[in-house]
């Protein structure tokens, strides 16, 4: 029996492979992520005999919630270790990326959901309230293999399947051992980050609405309510976007110089320690902060 857990990180292509790739694999049973949140990740009960049964087999679980941290919930740790103990033989796949990119790409989403605030503001809120140490990742890869073991833990850069999704792939199939149609594999990028003329634009409209999108966000403000403003608009965005074809943003543009010197200097520091401990040479290539 193979258990194969890929616990993220959030914004590295998870939502595709829970989408369009584990559920056409045919060795293999993918696990239901409601079911998984509500009886494992977030549940310290002892399984039921009906639960084991569904766990009995060739699984795959794609959770990004596993390395995200929010207030109130387990930390990143404490739910590594649940999942040790009811998986303890579990391989485990873990995707990084340039936390810069990965921050930029979470701040998009924020307004694709209907989000108000600025650039800058926004980071404010993720360094109080997300912490940027759930970006360490040297420190999850480091607390993965003390529990798994080094080699039942595998990591890969999100940015060398973004560039060559096809060869990725075919790569990762093999490594694996999964069996899956050809046919079925659809390597569309669908979830196109905003460029920054359209989230300003956005921004503005958002602020018509007390409805979001996907996560309902604490931090918001509207000075006015007018039904379907959020469907209508971000649809016309998504067209909008596409006449963007550099949609590069660089932050130091738009937050505070201290600010944007804390995060990158904080992440310089956690890469050159991933740098030097795995002799990652491809941090350079992609420009993570070093």
């Amino acid at each position: 029996m193979r258990q194969i857990i890929h616990i993220g990180y959030p914004k590295t292509g998870t939502t595709w492979f829970q989408k369009e790739f584990y559920p056409n694999i045919t060795n293999f049973k993918y696990l239901d992520r409601e079911f998984f949140r509500s009886k494992i990740l977030y549940n310290s009960n002892k399984l039921t005999t009906d639960d084991k049964n569904i766990l009995s087999s060739n699984l795959i679980i794609c959770e990004e919630e596993i390395v995200n941290i929010k207030q109130g919930y387990p930390l990143p740790i404490e739910k590594a270790k649940r999942i040790k103990e009811i998986f303890p033989k579990a391989i485990i796949i873990i995707f990084f990326r340039n936390q810069l990119d990965l921050l930029l790409s979470k701040y998009s989403e924020y307004i694709k959901s209907g989000g108000t605030y600025k650039i800058s503001d926004y980071f404010e809120h993720v360094i109080s309230k997300e912490r940027l140490e759930q970006w360490d990742y040297l420190q999850i890869l480091k607390q993965y293999q003390n529990l798994f073991g080094k080699e039942s833990v595998h990591y890969f850069l999100y940015e060398d399947f973004k560039s060559k999704p096809s060869i990725f792939i075919e790569k990762y199939i093999k490594q694996f051992q999964f069996e899956i149609p050809i046919d079925s594999i659809k390597l569309d990028k669908k979830n196109i980050r905003y460029a920054y003329p359209v989230i300003k634009l956005a921004r503005f409209t958002n602020k018509m609405t007390k409805r979001q999108f996907y996560v309902k966000y604490t931090y918001k403000t509207n000075f006015i309510h007018i039904p379907f403003v959020l469907p209508v608009t971000h649809g016309f965005y998504k067209i909008l976007n596409t006449f963007y074809t550099n949609n590069k943003t660089n932050i130091s543009n738009f937050i505070d110089e201290d600010l944007f010197n804390f995060i990158v200097n904080y992440f310089i520091k956690v890469n050159k320690e991933l740098y030097n401990e795995l002799n990652l040479e491809d941090l350079k290539k992609y420009k993570y902060p070093l």
